[in-house]
């Protein structure tokens, strides 16, 4: 999770099966570390280099008979322009705040759905 300004950075989804906001991130390699696939994956997907500080969150999930399993951390970011490298899924990205991505809900991702609600819980 890379925030600025206190705002989250979140890529949209863009394909024939689904349209959704999500966390830049992706599949662990075998026997790859999640942070080692965290940084690759903000390599991969937005062509920046961020420094993993600490372990927000374990989150999973089920859909499409399918269960995920997601490693939140914390990332700084340290060098790279943001860009979209994978065009053929992802159409933009932004900066949210947390209390806007509450309020609107219906086009977010489950595993952002998740994280919202245990931001919403800490910060109470």
């Amino acid at each position: 999770m890379v925030f600025k300004n206190d705002r989250l950075l979140l890529i949209h989804r863009n394909t024939s099966i689904c349209s959704q906001w999500e966390l830049p991130g992706g599949k662990i390699k075998y026997f790859e570390h999640p942070t080692t696939a965290a940084r690759r994956e903000m390599e991969e997907e937005l062509d920046i280099r961020v420094e993993i500080q600490k372990l927000f969150c374990i989150n999973n999930f089920t859909m499409a008979a399918n269960n995920y399993i997601y490693y939140n951390y914390y990332a700084k970011y340290k060098t790279g322009a943001l860009k979209l490298m994978e065009n053929n899924l992802f159409d933009s990205y932004g900066f949210f705040e947390i209390d806007h991505l509450f309020s609107n809900r219906k086009d977010l991702s489950p595993n952002i759905n998740m994280l919202v609600q245990k931001f919403i819980k800490i910060t109470l």
